[in-house]
């Protein structure tokens, strides 16, 4: 398994599909001045009593179209960033897909104290199919890595801001299965057809494949789950597959 893992891990690069931002939050919300260090230069910025900022950070960092944020040049994206305010402050990493509007907020939040120091880097990675990310197979790899209990942190910004774009894929149940987080959750009950199976809009795959992955997901003793496993128990034939002895599907 460790050569499969090191060989999967070995597909990974950097994702071009997000926007990511800098957010530097003054505790009390009071105005303030940072210093933001990368390449070994430090820029200056304040941040003022309305929180918007002001100043010139370098070519890696602009201020973003609301004012609140610095937005990371996309060639800038291996960098790490050190971060230093007059005043007690918060930094954290935003993210959206590009040509959306939902932000993301990374799960990663870093504070200090007034002249202390937070260091901020952007750490987002896909796996590729030749030169294009592969948003099925970085769910079933990322799945995999960490059943083996490998660090996938890296791939979760990714199929969470492409999900939207990739439901035919059911992604809601890799990404409870690999976060917990209670979207997912909702996202998989409410999307169970009758009480009965799972089958999403434009499944490559169909009923028996995407009821499969949403019994996986909730796991055993969900009501959700015993009320699949009565119906397609209900329909299993005498030979034991299902869906015309499809061998995948069973």
């Amino acid at each position: 398994p460790n050569e499969i893992d090191e060989w999967l891990l070995s597909k990974s690069s950097t994702v071009n599909d997000l926007i990511w931002y800098l957010e530097i939050d003054i505790q009390n919300h009071i105005p303030a001045e940072c210093t933001i260090k990368y390449d070994n230069i430090e820029r200056k910025i304040k941040i003022k009593e309305d929180l918007k900022l002001e100043g010139g950070a370098g070519s890696c960092l602009t201020i973003s179209n609301s004012g609140y944020w610095l937005r990371i040049s996309n060639s800038c994206l291996e960098k790490t960033f050190d971060i230093s305010c007059d005043e007690d402050f918060i930094t954290t990493l935003l993210y959206q897909k590009n040509n959306g509007n939902t932000i993301y907020v990374s799960d990663n939040t870093n504070s200090a104290s007034s002249l202390g120091t937070t260091t901020e880097k952007v750490n987002v990675k896909c796996l590729k199919t030749s030169t294009v990310c592969d948003y099925e197979g970085t769910l079933w790899a990322a799945l995999a890595l960490n059943k083996n209990g490998n660090d996938i942190n890296a791939f979760i910004p990714y199929l969470i801001a492409l999900a939207e774009d990739n439901k035919k894929f059911f992604p809601s149940s890799f990404l409870y299965l690999l976060t917990g987080g209670e979207d997912q959750y909702n996202e998989i009950v409410q999307s169970q057809k009758q009480g009965k199976y799972w089958e999403v809009t434009a499944s490559p795959y169909k009923r028996f494949y995407d009821s499969s992955l949403g019994m996986l997901a909730l796991g055993g003793g969900s009501p959700d789950v015993e009320s699949v496993k009565i119906y397609l128990l209900s329909i299993q034939p005498k030979e034991g597959c299902w869906n015309n002895n499809n061998i995948r599907d069973s």
